[in-house]
């Protein structure tokens, strides 16, 4: 009588750690005034000088992406200590993001508008370009079925059993009974630690690698 294959379902996973190519600077740009006028002209003047900047940056080949958006405007009235109405304020505001391909011209721009009136440095967020993705996530992929088909064998081994042949691979959550479930495939990517962008003197600026992992399901049959 022949014996019936075992059944095995494992999961695997594996983490590519790359080194940050990119750094995306988020800030903004913004001064409060006594009218409406003066906050706006002031606003627009330091966003035309910065992405001046930022342009010739680009250009250069150390500011990969920049986005520059609309003027927002807003208005209140703030009132002295024993409650009384004082004369309106306004402010305006405008938030930029600026992607640099070149860490040291960051640390550059950082420390010349970080001090600077009416900036607000923001967090820097790491990334990679796609094609360096595209090689960490196969890589990822590849080991992740090398270790599933090892946790199969070990078990099918465990089992008094030799012969391990995998007949599926999908994304985690989908080999199980529950075919909705929505566990996707972990390409996530911690993008280091991300804090405030430097100020004062530039300094030489060191990120935490990226991590890309790759998680899924095989099932094997055992004989």
């Amino acid at each position: 009588m022949n014996q019936q294959p075992l059944e095995i379902s494992v999961q695997g996973a594996h983490t590519v750690r790359v080194v940050p190519e990119r750094a995306t600077l988020n800030f903004a740009i913004g001064f409060e005034a006594t009218s409406p006028v003066e906050a706006v002209d002031r606003t627009t003047e330091l966003v035309r000088a910065i992405q001046a900047e930022l342009d010739a940056l680009k250009a250069t080949g150390a500011v990969s992406k920049l986005v520059v958006n609309p003027i927002g405007t807003r208005s209140w009235r703030p009132y002295s200590e024993a409650g009384r109405p004082l004369a309106p304020r306004y402010a305006a505001s405008a938030r930029l993001l600026a992607e640099f391909a070149d860490f040291k011209e960051l640390a550059s721009f950082t420390a010349r508008t970080g001090t600077a009136e009416g900036v607000t440095l923001g967090y820097v967020g790491w990334d990679v370009t796609d094609a360096t993705r595209k090689a960490a996530e196969a890589e990822a992929l590849a080991a992740a079925v090398a270790t599933t088909q090892a946790r199969a064998t070990a078990i099918a081994a465990a089992a008094g059993l030799t012969e391990v042949q995998a007949t599926q691979f999908a994304d985690p959550g989908l080999l199980t009974e529950n075919a909705s479930a929505k566990a996707g495939r972990m390409m996530s990517a911690a993008y280091g630690a991300r804090g405030a962008a430097p100020m004062g003197e530039a300094f030489e600026i060191s990120p935490e690698d990226i991590e890309i992992t790759v998680a899924l399901q095989g099932r094997f049959l055992a004989r």
